[in-house]
């Protein structure tokens, strides 16, 4: 065949067309990143945490199906190109190209926990007086002490109205820890949970901190991704 005919630029044309694909599939997993990590962000912020693990599955879904596509269309093509030891290596990194991008862009587009922080952290800031909570805390905190609202249950009408917007949350009052003292604890959602603590300004934060993040003294939030 020769190289300069109608059928190596025909060929030529299919591999740029090819390799703009491969470039817009790498686009669409970095892009899928930031959109994630937006999801994230835009989850804890409104006590939604299945947001960023929804926003996964569709970008990394629609990775998966265009990369799979993407190799049969290679394979195909791989016993119809010009036999020649460059097409055919061509054809092989064609190949390789679509697992790489799956395994890196699986790798950056895991839903991660300090978006969705920062989120949540906004969210209490936004919605939550935890300096009153901080005040009944120290005054009322005593009477509640190894008590647990859950979302089922009544909510008790002695509790202040401040936390009316934890309603459909678990509200456990601890016993009072020696290096913690009196605080109430706001657990969320489901396989994905995260909780507010709201303590004396003198509370430490927990060890476990690299899942967490401190609001102000006495106050702080934790993600407890599975």
């Amino acid at each position: 065949m020769p190289a300069e005919g109608p059928s190596f630029r025909r060929w030529f044309l299919r591999y740029k067309v090819e390799v703009a694909f491969l470039g817009l599939l790498a686009a669409a997993a970095i892009g899928g990143a930031f959109y994630i990590r937006h999801a994230e962000y835009v989850g804890g912020m409104n006590r939604l945490g299945a947001k960023g693990e929804a926003a996964f599955m569709e970008i990394f879904g629609v990775l998966v199906l265009a990369s799979l596509g993407f190799i049969i269309w290679t394979i195909i093509q791989l016993f119809h190109s010009p036999r020649t030891g460059k097409h055919a290596l061509l054809q092989v990194a064609f190949l390789i190209v679509p697992p790489i991008i799956l395994v890196g862009g699986f790798m950056i587009t895991v839903p991660l926990s300090p978006p969705f922080l920062r989120g949540f952290e906004q969210g209490v800031l936004r919605e939550v007086d935890t300096d009153a909570i901080q005040q009944w805390v120290a005054t009322e905190g005593h009477k509640y002490t190894f008590m647990k609202c859950r979302p089922e249950e009544v909510f008790p009408d002695e509790l202040p109205g401040f936390l009316v917007p934890f309603k459909r949350t678990v509200i456990w009052f601890p016993a009072p820890a020696s290096e913690g003292g009196l605080r109430v604890e706001f657990l969320m959602g489901g396989l994905h949970s995260w909780e507010l603590v709201v303590g004396l300004p003198g509370m430490p934060m927990p060890k476990e901190t690299g899942f967490s993040r401190h609001i102000k003294p006495g106050v702080y939030i934790v993600d407890y991704r599975l």
